[in-house]
């Protein structure tokens, strides 16, 4: 039977050496946008895109799903390198699912409704 056995005795000291610092200096590539200006354009575009959208609605309702939607393609957009040119597309997507989502909940309304209303019959009758 072979047995190893540890060096647990010795320690060895070592030296931390680091290269020289470097500096350089960061100048703006001519033609690039602002981090700001992106930030403002980008919640104009937003906020048009939610204004066309719901017209001439008053519904807080709706509104409010139409926020969300814009809010969570946003949070999108802002993961892509050119969130202005995504945003468009990103936000239609979920404009879409929003008013999938509205229809699914009136016709599952309607429907509970005329169920309550033949319950009611059924026990006057």
């Amino acid at each position: 039977m072979k047995t190893t056995q540890r060096n647990t005795d010795r320690q060895q000291q070592l030296s931390a050496r680091f290269a020289p610092e470097v500096e350089f200096e960061l100048s703006p590539v001519p033609g690039a946008v602002p981090p700001e200006t992106v930030r403002i354009k980008f919640d104009e575009l937003q906020s048009r895109l939610v204004e066309a959208t719901l017209g001439e609605s008053n519904s807080r309702f709706i509104r409010g799903r139409i926020d969300q939607a814009a809010r969570e393609a946003a949070a999108l957009a802002w993961t892509t390198p050119y969130p202005l040119l995504v945003l468009p597309e990103l936000f239609l997507e979920k404009a879409r699912e929003a008013g999938q989502r509205l229809d699914k909940q009136r016709r599952v309304l309607q429907r509970s409704e005329r169920l309550v209303e033949a319950i009611h019959n059924w026990d006057a009758g």
